[in-house]
């Protein structure tokens, strides 16, 4: 739906990270999926839609989770990018990473290597992070997995 600018609340986006890890622990540890939590203790709030950022995170845990059929470990870490009026929030797992062909086309709709699924969660995701003002990457690590960073800026005062 549309948003609008009283639909933005403050958010403390540690809060927001430990909420999805409590909707999603479970799975993880039938999966065998470790999960690691970096948070920075002096983040700054955000302004946003809380459940919007919910579904970002639960869309990038959940992707995550999928990537790692044999167990692995989740790690998620928080930053405060003071210079730049942002927060950084990174999700590495230590999956197969996303096949080089799709990376580029990630976050368009209908791209996916999943047997099940839409390929919409991403295009979500995209579009809840253009809405909040923010940036998504995605990227393979030379030692392998995938990393999504997401950049969000910080709640201006007044």
């Amino acid at each position: 739906r549309p948003t609008h600018s009283e639909d933005f609340e403050e958010i403390q986006v540690n809060g927001l990270v430990d909420y999805v890890y409590a909707l999603t622990a479970t799975y993880m540890r039938h999966s065998h999926i470790t999960f690691r939590f970096e948070p920075d203790p002096d983040l700054p709030t955000i302004s946003g839609i809380p459940e919007q950022l919910r579904q970002v995170m639960l869309n990038l845990f959940m992707n995550a989770i999928e990537a790692m059929r044999s167990g692995g470990e989740l790690t998620v870490r928080t930053e405060r990018l003071a210079r730049q009026k942002k927060i950084l929030i990174s999700i590495h797992d230590t999956g197969a990473g996303i096949d080089p062909r799709l990376l580029a086309h990630i976050f368009e709709p209908f791209v996916t290597n999943k047997e099940s699924g839409t390929g919409l969660g991403l295009t979500i995701t995209y579009d809840i992070i253009q809405q909040h003002h923010g940036e998504i990457q995605a990227g393979n690590d030379p030692q392998g997995g995938a990393t999504f960073r997401v950049w969000l800026p910080v709640r201006r005062k007044g």
